[in-house]
């Protein structure tokens, strides 16, 4: 995959620098609806206009994974607070086995044998 990223980076980094070295003259730029008009290299207005949709392109994928990271957020409390909720129950039934009583079978009380599972048949 690093491969084909190489592959496809190449060219357009070196038609980027061609359109650097080919455009290095000043070009006067003017906005309509403004009264003034600005005087620059014809490739730092274009880069400018490459950094401008670099940034419009990340603001735009965060506002689009908004709702995710809020599902995730809310994910992440249900699952501690779950996780407080099993901690609580675990140390509940430690305390409840500790303070079981449990029945002690006396000596002198013989179990009922049943002669068709015992060993002597």
């Amino acid at each position: 995959m690093r491969i084909i990223n190489w592959i496809l980076l190449f060219p357009l980094v070196l038609i980027a620098i061609s359109f650097a070295v080919s455009n290095r003259g000043a070009t006067e730029l003017t906005l309509w609806p403004f009264p003034f008009s600005i005087e620059m290299p014809l490739v730092l207005f274009g880069f400018i206009m490459m950094l401008i949709g670099f940034l419009a392109g990340g603001f735009a994928s965060w506002v689009a994974g908004q709702n995710k990271r809020k599902e995730a957020r809310d994910t992440r409390k249900k699952a501690n607070a779950l996780d407080k909720e099993v901690q609580s129950l675990r140390s509940e039934l430690k305390t409840e086995i500790s303070e079981a009583v449990l029945p002690v079978p006396s000596d002198t009380e013989k179990l009922p044998t049943n002669s068709k599972w015992s060993a002597s048949s």
